[in-house]
């Protein structure tokens, strides 16, 4: 974790575990926002008993961060559905 005052730019780095990561995040542009995002997707495991977004479970590798990144862009969270 670092200190950013205020008016700085975005930072562009990807870092993280990718079931945690925001959008902005997978985006490259994010800020103190993002931690926001990675401490509910854990309150939503925490809760839940799985993460918000999960990748194909027939992807192995790169291939399965793709795909969970395609669903963290583009896919509503599921607060339906039994665990």
């Amino acid at each position: 974790a670092a200190y950013h005052p205020p008016g700085s730019p975005k930072l562009t780095d990807t870092t993280g575990t990718p079931y945690y990561m925001a959008p902005e995040v997978v985006r490259q542009r994010y800020s103190f926002e993002a931690d926001v995002w990675s401490a509910g997707a854990l309150i939503y495991q925490l809760l839940c008993g799985r993460v918000p977004f999960q990748a194909d479970p027939r992807l192995h590798g790169r291939e399965a961060v793709i795909d969970l990144f395609r669903r963290i862009l583009n896919e509503p969270i599921d607060f339906q559905s039994d665990p």
